[in-house]
């Protein structure tokens, strides 16, 4: 008994199931503090800690040593490591083990010494000097008893001797107590103020039917929880509140009862400040706003809570529904009253009372009754409060207490708790009574419900409010909408705003019709004012307003002047037209718009899809939507045609936009067109046709015979190359010829020439024809003017080789009397005012890349030049970037493309972003991304320290990982929605000019040529060259790392390092004349190749890009005795040393890359040997192509020499790269970079 008095019922009976499962692990006596110390197993792995303190009772015969702590003392207080910290079961347990322990000690035969007992291997108790005594129950392992403690399935009950119980496992024949009992003890109490310590609070007592009646006195419903005690009564002990938690144990509390008691304090908590001035033993009703307290009262019954009153006859009653109203009954009054005072429509009943009630007689009063009805019975007014808002509460202290609670079907207004309060009865007389009706009723009905329950008046219907919309219309199409609540009451009109709380609108037609209006206006809110301009106002007006008339409940009064406001909905029709301007190449575009009859202003309507509108208001107030798929697709086209800030004189389209006039045909409902534009594109459209660009497949023009005076048979494809060349010439349109080289297009052009100048003579016989500009490198110039004389000897060539002032011979004197002029590029700028004075029939750009720079003069002096025709001719039409193309069609094509701002926006960026392809990728750049290729010092020191182990990722390394692994895959798929924008962007650049641009490969047309054999051979550096270049590149590294990331800033520096690794890796020497003694190991491996082909016969070519090389080179053919010719730039006599190859024995011709790479025809030699690696693939292929084309009867072959583990190996994988951005454009393949970045900067350093 004095260990459930310490921790209560509960906890001693989980307690003794602890001890009897052996999770007492050891108890011990500690004498001189006089307490027990013990050690049980929870449920946890570390165990609780506790310590009892006793105090002694009484003395016993069979006392025996205390060391054991004697049965004769009682606990009085404990402490305890588990979270319950004091008299828990814990506690319980060990008390009840050390009991066990003291039995079995009295019942030995003799008494031992002082020791601590602890549990043994076996479960048993063992002293300290190892002796065991019998356990105190049938032992467990530890890790039985850990899960024991916690355990609720028969198992363990099986295991300890146990059976399952409703409270838990319980000893086997154990009968457990039952629960303490619970109630909810409800007290009415007085309140009086301390007139002394007013911060106190009021004093409280509770009220008693002889309970004054003070001013001062206020009565409140309190309550407080209370147990039954073991004689049956109700009683309060030391139960509160704030104690339940920490006595749920000792008074074996139902859990679901404790857990009802807590949600009812956390609900009076959570709804009212408390202040530490209240009593903590008391909660009051009045102050639980929330509702939810009547869920609570009606839960109580259902788990056992009991509803006292305090005394025994005391009731709690708590009924289903409280109603509050005003009863309205008629009196006869002794003086009648003129028959005008009567209320009238007596029958419009609204509220109770009957429709065919009696009007009021002559002299009759209202008496209006407060009236508090319960579950359908009227109650007396009286003693009476409310519960928050939400309920009503009456009490009855005589003849017996009665505390009725109800809650309210609404919350109950000021009005209403003021009226229960202090309920008053008020008559109005006879001949107030209309005034009454008409004005104070219809505002008493909205505080509280009004009946007349013997139906002895009728009330008039009042006057629903009306939503009023008031629409004010200004200037500049503004409209002003304001929202309010209209109501009418008597003969007083008011006006609120529906943003300010109006308890006179009834809640229900309030949401009813804001809902209506929110649905038309398809808007999950209304604004109670809002202000409209422009296109929104139209919508508004003719697409919501006449909707909002309609709606029960509302009106709309307009304020000024509404515009006549019309939606059209037709699809749009469109009229293109193109008419003729001064300007050869470009027609004025004309685009009518017209929708539902209306003609759209097409500068507004190109303005409204440039700034992403969606509709467009026009002048005469109609309006119209831009979602259709018309006006998106004009958009697109005009902007291609030209752009908005450009139009000067109206919109024009190029006569080279034959593709995009058809986009223009296909869009429009009509078109009409000036004839010279209809011959012009309908030509280029019929030749727009095919599977690719220069497919002969896809050019059906006419067959043109050859001429006369061609000296050659054409091949087909070349008969078709120069059928399509003549289709130009008579349509005044330029074009690219851009077959391979080696193809014949110096062939093709020339039987064009002679095909213009036979035309030109038979249609006008006596007037002088002007002759064709041909614009060459200087190597070439000659080259035109022998393969002219061996294919057209008929016609007259001039070669321009100096300028007019060395010459001393004008340019208009040299073309007199020629059909073709022949210049060099050079001359063609620096005389380039006698060349525009000049009249020609056509220019000719040959090895047309040298124009690709828009910025070069050449470039600008090619398109200021004024000729009817103009064509480019190149085998690659595009070296780096789009921008190439774009600079030869501004030439031969102007207005085909944008300005070169707007294709790099339209074009060059997108497709750039869509593959990873940066945009102007130039010929600098092109140097840094082949010679940089050694920079990514940290990156690949990093990868070589992970690989070798030197490198662990920690966990928040491997939390980055993680992310940039999620961010890369968001940008995989970005890039798929990106890459499939670019192929069609490709798509559509192919479409523009495939009529424009002829190209055919060797591979497609040329099937009688000798096979070409290309292979690298790789060349491993000789040690003491390895070493070198190793040395060198650790420094360039250093000193490139901090400079790529700003590469226009530090150009020259990254230019000069990259330069000096390229040079290393041929011969030490071409750096610095004391490596001398290093060996190339490039040149030694040349050599051994050159040995075997020498012997056999076979003819080479051999290139670098660095003369100096070439000249190493030269030195060891003449030490071995080899003969040889050599070219570079600074060759005088070009013409003299190649025929003197060609017609020579010299098996090898040491050329310079630069100067030999174009316009020479070696067909000659078979070999080909490329010293270095030049990143820019169609440059290695001219060379190549100098000895691989036509006429060539031997099998070409051609050998790379690439230092391993150098520089070089990275500018190889850099030029494939820009060989599949080539075959992108030219042959449909897939997009690839060929730009410079950063990062090709440090993958090609990282060597």
């Amino acid at each position: 008994s004095d260990i459930i008095r310490l921790v209560g019922q509960a906890a001693f009976q989980r307690g003794r199931d602890y001890a009897r499962l052996g999770a007492v692990l050891k108890t011990e006596w500690d004498g001189p503090t006089r307490r027990v110390l013990g050690t049980v197993q929870g449920s946890g792995t570390v165990p609780y800690r506790c310590s009892v303190t006793l105090v002694v009772a009484r003395e016993s015969p069979r006392a025996v040593n205390e060391s054991i702590g004697a049965p004769t003392s009682k606990p009085t207080s404990s402490t305890c490591s588990c979270p319950m910290a004091f008299d828990c079961k814990h506690i319980a347990a060990t008390l009840i083990a050390n009991n066990s322990l003291h039995i079995r000690k009295l019942n030995s035969s003799a008494v031992a010494p002082a020791r601590a007992f602890t549990t043994g291997p076996n479960g048993a108790a063992e002293s300290a000097d190892g002796a065991q005594t019998p356990p105190t129950a049938t032992q467990l392992p530890t890790w039985k008893i850990a899960v024991a403690v916690f355990a609720s399935d028969d198992v363990s009950a099986a295991a300890s001797g146990m059976q399952p119980d409703v409270g838990g496992y319980r000893p086997i024949g154990y009968r457990p107590a039952p629960p303490t009992a619970m109630g909810l003890l409800f007290e009415l109490r007085e309140q009086t103020p301390r007139t002394a310590d007013r911060w106190r609070g009021p004093s409280a007592k509770t009220a008693t039917k002889n309970s004054g009646d003070s001013p001062t006195q206020t009565f409140r419903l309190g309550v407080r929880p209370v147990i039954k005690s073991s004689t049956g009564n109700w009683v309060r002990g030391n139960v509160s509140w704030n104690s339940l938690s920490y006595l749920s144990n000792r008074l074996n509390l139902r859990p679901e009862q404790l857990r009802w008691f807590a949600q009812f304090a956390a609900l009076h908590r959570a709804t009212r400040e408390v202040f530490t001035t209240q009593e903590p033993d008391w909660l009051y009703l009045d102050d639980f706003l929330s509702p939810l307290l009547w869920q609570l009262l009606a839960q109580a019954e259902t788990i056992g809570i009991t509803l006292i009153g305090g005394k025994k006859d005391a009731s709690v009653v708590v009924a289903q529904r409280a109603e509050l109203s005003i009863d309205v009954t008629a009196a006869v009054h002794e003086q009648a009253i003129p028959e005008t005072a009567v209320p009238k429509n007596s029958a419009a009943v609204e509220e109770p009372g009957a429709p065919n009630a009696p009007s009021l007689a002559p002299a009759t009063d209202l008496r209006l009754s407060p009236t508090l009805t319960i579950d359908g019975t009227t109650r007396a007014f009286g003693q009476a409060g409310t519960i928050g808002e939400h309920g009503i509460y009456l009490w009855s202290l005589a003849p017996r207490t009665i505390f009725t609670l109800a809650p309210t079907a609404k919350p109950l207004s000021a009005h209403e708790r003021s009226l229960l309060e202090t309920p008053q009865t008020v008559t109005v007389p006879a001949s107030d009574v209309p005034e009454f009706l008409a004005e104070f009723y219809p505002r008493l009905r909205r505080s509280v419900s009004v009946t007349s329950r013997d139906e002895s008046v009728a009330f008039p219907k009042p006057i629903a409010p009306v939503l009023l919309l008031t629409a004010t219309f200004s200037a500049k199409h503004h409209l002003s909408l304001s929202w309010g609540w209209e109501q009418t009451i008597g003969t007083t009109i008011t006006l609120s705003s529906i943003d300010q709380p109006n308890s006179q609108i009834d809640a229900e037609l309030e949401r009813a019709t804001l809902g209506v209006v929110r649905a038309v206006l398809k808007t999950p809110s209304v604004a109670a004012t809002t202000s409209l301009q422009g296109l929104a106002a139209a919508e508004f007006c003719a697409g919501f307003l006449p909707a909002i008339e309609e709606i029960e409940g509302v009106r709309v009064d307009i304020v000024g002047k509404q515009p006549n406001y019309l939606e059209l909905t037709e699809s749009p029709q469109l009229t293109i037209s193109t008419v003729e301007t001064p300007h050869r190449d470009w027609f004025d575009l004309g685009v009518i718009v017209t929708v539902s009859g209306r003609k759209v202003p097409l500068a507004t309507l190109i303005k409204a899809l440039s700034t992403g509108k969606k509709k467009l208001l026009l002048a005469d107030n109609s309006f119209l939507s831009l979602d259709h798929p018309a006006f998106e697709t004009l958009h697109r086209l005009i902007e291609e045609a030209s752009a908005l800030a450009e139009w000067e004189t109206g919109l024009r389209i190029s006569r080279y936009q034959a593709s995009l006039w058809s986009d223009f045909e296909d869009l429009a409902d009509e078109t009409v067109q000036a004839q010279t534009w209809r011959t012009a594109v309908d030509g280029l459209l019929a030749i727009g046709v095919g599977t690719g660009t220069g497919d002969p497949a896809a050019t059906p023009v006419d067959a043109v015979p050859l001429p006369t005076g061609v000296m050659a048979t054409l091949r087909p494809y070349q008969q078709v190359g120069f059928d399509w060349l003549v289709f130009l010439w008579r349509n005044q349109l330029g074009g690219i010829l851009a077959d391979d080289m080696g193809l014949g297009k110096t062939l093709q052009t020339l039987a064009l020439i002679s095909h213009a100048v036979d035309a030109t003579n038979s249609h006008s016989p006596d007037a002088a024809a002007p002759p064709f500009l041909v614009v060459a490198p200087t190597s070439v110039v000659s080259n035109w003017v022998t393969e002219a004389q061996r294919f057209t000897p008929g016609l007259r060539v001039r070669a321009i080789t100096a300028t007019e002032t060395k010459s001393r011979e004008t340019l208009a004197d040299a073309a007199l009397d020629a059909d073709i002029v022949v210049t060099s590029y050079a001359l063609f700028r620096l005389d380039f005012p006698a060349y525009r004075a000049q009249n020609w029939a056509g220019l000719i750009l040959d090895e047309a890349q040298f124009v690709k720079n828009p910025a070069s003069r050449a470039h600008q002096c090619a398109v200021e030049l004024d000729a009817p025709f103009k064509l480019a001719i190149t085998g690659t039409p595009m070296e780096n970037s789009l921008l190439d193309l774009w600079s030869l069609f501004a030439v031969v094509a102007p207005g085909l493309f944008p300005s070169n701002r707007r294709f790099t926006e339209e074009y060059l960026r997108p497709i750039g972003r869509g593959s990873a392809m940066a945009e102007g990728f130039t010929e600098e750049a092109g140097a840094v991304a082949g010679l940089a290729g050694e920079a990514n010092a940290a990156a690949g020191l990093a990868g070589q320290a992970s690989a070798t182990g030197g490198f662990a990722a920690s966990p928040d390394t491997a939390e980055e990982l993680t992310a940039a692994a999620r961010a890369d895959a968001a940008a995989a798929r970005v890039a798929v929605v990106t890459a499939a924008n670019s192929a069609a962007l490709l798509a559509k650049l192919r479409r523009r000019i495939r009529p424009l641009m002829m190209r055919r490969t060797k591979e497609l047309v040329a099937t009688d040529l000798p096979a070409k054999q290309e292979q690298v051979l790789r060349v491993e550096l000789a040690p003491a060259h390895r070493k070198l270049y190793d040395t060198f590149l650790q420094r360039e590294r250093q000193k490139l790392l901090g400079l790529i990331e700003d590469l226009d800033k530090n150009r020259f520096i990254v230019f000069r390092s990259l330069t000096l690794l390229r040079m290393l890796s041929l011969d030490a020497s071409l750096v610095d004349e004391k490596y001398t003694s290093i060996a190339s190991s490039k040149l030694d491996v040349l050599f051994e190749q050159l040995e075997d082909v020498v012997a056999e016969g076979h003819r080479s070519l051999i290139f670098s890009q660095f003369t100096s090389f070439l000249k190493k080179a030269a030195d060891r053919l003449d030490a071995q005795g080899i003969a040889y010719e050599y070219l570079d730039g600074s060759t005088l006599k070009r013409a003299a040393v190649i025929s003197r190859f060609k017609t020579g024995t010299a098996p090898v011709f040491l050329i310079s890359l630069k100067a030999g790479g174009f316009g020479l025809n070696l067909t000659e030699a078979d070999y080909v040997f490329l010293l270095d690696p030049w990143w820019n693939p169609a440059t290695e292929t001219q060379a190549v192509d100098r000895t691989h084309r036509i006429g060539q009867t031997k099998h070409v072959n051609v050998y790379r020499l690439v230092a391993t583990n150098t520089i070089e190996e990275k500018v190889m994988a850099l030029k494939v790269q820009k060989a599949k951005l080539f075959d992108a454009v030219m042959d449909d393949g897939a997009v690839f970079s060929s730009a410079l970045t950063a990062d090709d900067i440090r993958g090609l350093l990282d060597a």
